[in-house]
């Protein structure tokens, strides 16, 4: 418990700075009422606490929080370091690192949604599924770009990856993580090709620059 009860912004930073994995707003309020952060009042707790949380990631709202993020419906991650207080918004129009992401349009030729990970031969080095607008198999192993874990359809981990993105699924099936997830969702940057193959890798951008845009 407490000696002091915060007010509902800081609570919900608390809980999410603190979190290794992006948070529910049903999860948070659980969290906040455990940890003794503020006295949970009303009929609906957690809805008050999803409230606040899209508060805080809209810009324009005076309870903007640019340490939290949202993830997926109904799910918020911290993304400054911890102790961190990032400073308000300030005007950018002359940064010439922002006129450098703005001016970076990156276009993502293959997805998958929501595929079954119970589905996904792990021993065999391949991930397959099928090209756009064609019943032919491909595998998107080497695939590069973005992913996002799901339980039940709820979001409980975004990740990246340079090289495979069938290791990286593959590593979280061993480690900590495997039973997290049931499903995983995944957007890349390598076209699939006339032949069914993987297309090279954007030469003109860093490989991590682009999946850290894509994220």
């Amino acid at each position: 418990m407490t000696t002091q009860e915060m007010d509902w912004r800081e609570a919900i930073a608390n809980v999410l700075e603190h979190a290794a994995l992006p948070l529910g707003y049903q999860r948070v309020t659980e969290l906040i009422s455990e940890r003794g952060l503020k006295t949970l009042t009303g009929a609906t707790p957690a809805r008050t606490v999803n409230q606040y949380l899209h508060r805080m990631v809209h810009p324009d709202d005076t309870w903007y929080d640019s340490r939290i993020r949202k993830v997926s419906r109904g799910t918020f991650e911290f993304m400054g370091e911890p102790g961190t207080v990032l400073e308000e918004p300030n005007d950018l129009e002359n940064d010439d690192e922002t006129e450098l992401n703005t001016n970076r349009i990156v276009r993502v030729p293959a997805f998958g949604l929501y595929w079954e990970k119970a589905k996904v031969r792990w021993n065999s080095g391949e991930l397959l599924g099928r090209g756009p607008g064609s019943s032919d198999r491909v595998d998107f192993a080497q695939q590069q770009g973005v992913y996002i874990l799901y339980k039940d359809r709820s979001a409980v981990y975004v990740g990246r990856t340079i090289d495979s993105l069938y290791a990286r699924l593959r590593s979280h099936n061993r480690d900590n993580k495997t039973f997290r997830w049931d499903k995983f969702s995944w957007f890349g940057f390598r076209e699939v090709e006339d032949d069914g193959q993987l297309g090279s890798v954007p030469t003109d951008v860093e490989s991590i620059y682009l999946v850290s845009i894509l994220e």
